[in-house]
């Protein structure tokens, strides 16, 4: 018995020898893409929920209206938008719009205004109303 100890306390005398640990610490961050709306220069009214209202249109006219953009994420990000869900939508012949978004990086915390163009052709017919959406996409910069 004292044998069998002897050999398995040399065993393990012998396996540290040719094996040692060592531990270090890690971190890293996750890239977090993010894009807020706000209906307010200081960011305190969520335009997701206000929307945009035009008012009345005249033929031929243009409005604009501004919203603020903000990059809560942890990247730079650039941005781009779609509309849609149209009505009527036959409103897509006459509506357009545009932005003033010149495509500029946006580091995180960065707050930019975004001023949207919205336009009734001269020659609209078959609708005294619509609606839509805009959809606003923060994409990765790399």
């Amino acid at each position: 018995m004292a044998t069998v100890i002897i050999a398995v306390l040399i065993g393990v005398v012998v396996y540290s020898l040719w094996q040692e640990s060592r531990s270090f610490h890690n971190h890293a961050q996750i890239a977090a893409v993010g894009v807020d709306l706000w209906a307010d220069e200081q960011c305190t009214i969520n335009a997701s929920e206000t929307g945009i209202n035009w008012g009345v249109f005249d033929l031929g006219e243009t409005k604009n209206d501004t919203i603020w953009a903000s990059n809560p994420g942890t990247v730079p990000i650039t941005l781009s938008f779609v509309t849609g869900n149209w009505q009527p939508i036959d409103a897509t012949k006459y509506i357009s719009l545009s932005w003033s978004y010149t495509g500029a990086v946006m580091q995180p915390a960065d707050v930019t205004p975004l001023t949207f163009y919205c336009t009734v052709a001269l020659n609209t017919t078959g609708f005294t109303a619509f609606n839509y959406t805009i959809t606003v996409t923060g994409t990765q910069h790399k």
